[in-house]
C-alpha cells in the first residue's frame, strides 16, 4: 500500500471543509473494495450552490492527491 493521502488538516479552512471522516478498513487495499460505498476518506464541504460545491470538491481532490 502506498503513502497515506489526505487533504492536510491545516488547509481545511481554506478548502471550506467542515468535517473529515477517516475510515481505517474499507477500501484500504488490504482486502480489496468489497462494496460500492467503501472509502478511505470522506469530506463535507460548505458551498453556496452546486457550482461552488463542484469547485470546492475539485480543490479538495487536488490537495488530497498531492
Amino acid at each position: 500500500m502506498g503513502a497515506r493521502r489526505e487533504a492536510p488538516p491545516h488547509r481545511f479552512g481554506a478548502l471550506d471543509i467542515v468535517e473529515h471522516i477517516e475510515h481505517q478498513r474499507a477500501g484500504n487495499g488490504l482486502g480489496g473494495v468489497r462494496h460500492s460505498t467503501d472509502f478511505l476518506d470522506s469530506y463535507v464541504v460548505r458551498a453556496p450552490d452546486e457550482k461552488g460545491f463542484v469547485d470546492r470538491m475539485a480543490r479538495v481532490e487536488d490537495e488530497y492527491w498531492q
